[in-house]
């Protein structure tokens, strides 16, 4: 009965927050995925929650990003990807050095406190390029304990929260003062009839829209199906970088279509999905795990997070890269890409959301091959 009323509470408190954005307009300036952040480590550490809970709260968190995705691409223009390509680009490759140089740095400083320092910098390499399916590969690849791998995923987890509501707080305005303004692409040269106008902080439950959202989320259900079946003929398992590859693949596909890209209430409802996300990931956060720490490694997984965003930031501002696309490629390359839609929601920048999710997924493929190059240079080169 408490896990029922576990699931009710995810897909019905997101709902909650998103009026109240509505009737409050002080809540509406905060957004509702810092809302949906905040009440998810409040669940966490209010001891609430059943201990038999965390599986269910992981598979929500899962299923609603597959359900999401589709329908945040669903109005997405491939044209307009092609003139923000390049920019996306440069800042991808200037956050990957930012982060090899940090994790070389790091390494120098706690190699001689964290045994086997250069697998986990190599861990780290993969773990902030390609998320957390690139971790646990690494984990086996180079051989690291399982008690290694726990801790490395708890602070991670941590920090990882730590580093979005930096982001989608403070950091956000105060990066307006560093680097230039995004620069909206025009689209006087694209039809109109075809875009999604949506706005990205519109409530999608709104009336007559029923049959719309019903659509959206059928078409969403069976491009999630679709993914996970062809992850599974594959590799015989859930490969998150298959996964993502075919559900990126199939919902932009879907968007050519006319029909699907004006279907009303579908990004917003997207959206109401990525708070269900939010609030379930907030919620495993779990502060008594930080108790027994391992400081040098601690420190060393906040360096390696922080340090590479202020080196990103540098660059970006040497390169001049606006705000809005270094702020979603660094999410996209700490996070991976699901946490792209909510900070293109921090940043009320739906057009970030494409070339965001297709650095994560450039980050998804490489991250292996690159955490094991760097745990084979830092520990025969430093």
């Amino acid at each position: 009965m408490k896990l029922v009323l576990v699931a009710i509470f995810l897909l019905v408190f997101p709902y909650v927050i998103i009026r109240l954005c509505e009737k409050f307009k002080i809540l509406g300036k905060i957004g509702a995925v810092i809302l949906s952040f905040v009440s998810g480590i409040i669940l966490s550490i209010s001891g609430v929650l059943p201990e038999n809970s965390h599986d269910l709260i992981e598979n929500f968190m899962n299923i609603s990003v597959i359900i999401a995705l589709p329908m945040l691409l669903f109005g997405s223009d491939l044209r307009t990807w092609k003139k923000l390509a390049g920019k996306t680009l440069l800042s991808f490759a200037i956050g990957m050095t930012s982060l090899i140089i940090t994790v070389t740095i790091g390494y120098l400083i706690w190699s001689n406190e964290i045994n086997d320092a250069h697998n986990i910098g190599g861990m780290m390499v993969g773990l902030y390029t390609g998320g957390t399916p690139n971790l646990a590969a690494l984990k086996s690849a180079l051989g690291v304990s399982s008690e290694v791998y726990i801790m490395v995923n708890t602070y991670d987890l941590f920090y990882g929260v730590v580093f979005l509501l930096s982001i989608m707080t403070f950091g956000k305005y105060l990066l307006k003062f560093v680097l230039p303004k995004f620069k909206y692409v025009e689209e006087s040269d694209i039809d109109k009839s075809r875009i999604n106008t949506e706005n990205i902080n519109e409530n999608p439950f709104t009336k007559g829209r029923f049959k719309h959202l019903l659509l959206s989320f059928g078409l969403s259900i069976i491009i999630g199906g679709i993914s996970l079946a062809t992850s599974f003929l594959i590799t015989g398992d859930v490969s998150m970088l298959l996964v993502i590859l075919t559900l990126s693949s199939l919902s932009l596909l879907g968007g050519l279509n006319r029909k699907v890209q004006k279907i009303e209430g579908s990004f917003s409802f997207g959206m109401y999905f990525i708070l269900i996300f939010s609030l379930s990931l907030a919620s495993l956060v779990d502060i008594e795990s930080l108790q027994n720490i391992s400081f040098s490694l601690f420190f060393y997984i906040g360096f390696t997070i922080f340090a590479t965003l202020f080196l990103h930031i540098l660059f970006s501002a040497i390169f001049r890269i606006d705000r809005d696309t270094t702020i979603v490629t660094s999410t996209a390359l700490v996070c991976s890409p699901p946490f792209v839609p909510m900070i293109a929601d921090a940043v009320k920048n739906k057009q970030v959301i494409l070339p965001g999710i297709s650095i994560g997924i450039i980050g998804y493929a490489i991250g292996n091959y690159l955490g094991v190059v760097i745990a084979f240079l830092l520990k025969n080169y430093f």
